[in-house]
């Protein structure tokens, strides 16, 4: 077990390389491709209801951009779209600008805790990006604060799946840490405290961990990525455990994933 200060350490070591082990994440899962094609259709719907000619959205850590440009993209079809991308990670930034030359999109480096918007928005998204806030309750209200008259706000969170599992039983193995990793039901809770109206899709997809089964450097990364640990600096007798979790649970190679998309109207 590593104490809080190694921790530390290591999470700074990995965020160093977040960008790559993410990149690495999305080609080994159909989450990306499933999310795009859920919130195409979404987003239309969305847009209909808008009762203004320019639709304001920001997308709250974008990434490289992927699931971003979707919305954008489609958002057009119907109306003008004025477009904030925001995230900490230059690396993913710079990937996002390189892909979005034709657009007019607004690029802001920093976290939502941080960041001062200068409008509302008819759209906010946040996709995969609350784990690493620290207080949700103060992120939302701030959402809401900057949520125009009719506007919706999406966050996209995991759901306790598969995937979900195998990073919590590991996380407790590696750290010591009881407490799960935060999911869409901690979400649920909280909005139904803060007497905040929603609804949620889920959304289907699988990750594939047959590099992690041969143990590849591709599927050392793709552990790195979802343990938030160095494979390296694993003890013989987990890296065997994670083996033989993984031919276990996986259904020939493939585990499960399930996100919840939650909508505040």
């Amino acid at each position: 077990m590593i104490n809080h200060h190694d921790a530390k350490e290591k999470a700074e070591f990995l965020f160093g390389r977040k960008h790559q082990l993410f990149l690495n994440f999305v080609a080994h899962t159909t989450q990306v491709k499933n999310a795009i094609i859920y919130l195409k259709n979404k987003v239309t719907d969305i847009s209909v209801s808008i009762e203004s000619p320019e639709l304001h959205y920001l997308d709250v850590g974008c990434g490289y951009g992927d699931k971003t440009l979707a919305i954008i993209n489609q958002l057009k079809t119907r109306l003008k779209v004025e477009s904030t991308a925001l995230d900490p990670s230059p690396s993913m930034l710079s990937i996002f600008k390189s892909t979005a030359t034709s657009e007019s999109i607004k690029f802001v480096r920093s976290n939502w805790e941080d960041y001062q918007p200068t409008r509302k928005f008819h759209l906010i998204t946040s996709i995969h990006t609350f784990y690493y806030v620290n207080d949700w309750q103060k992120a939302i209200q701030k959402m809401l604060a900057h949520r125009e008259k009719n506007g919706v706000i999406c966050i996209a969170i995991r759901d306790t799946d598969e995937v979900c599992k195998f990073r919590d039983y590991f996380s407790n193995q590696i750290h010591g840490k009881n407490k799960p990793e935060r999911n869409c039901n901690e979400l649920f809770q909280l909005l139904a405290q803060l007497d905040i109206k929603y609804y949620v899709d889920f959304v289907t997809s699988q990750l594939d961990v047959r590099d992690c089964i041969a143990l590849n450097q591709d599927g050392i990364d793709l552990l790195e990525f979802v343990l938030r640990h160095p494979y390296d600096e694993l003890s013989y007798e987990i890296k065997n455990q994670i083996r033989d979790y993984l031919y276990q649970y996986s259904r020939g190679g493939f585990m499960p994933q399930r996100d919840g998309y939650v909508w505040i109207c």
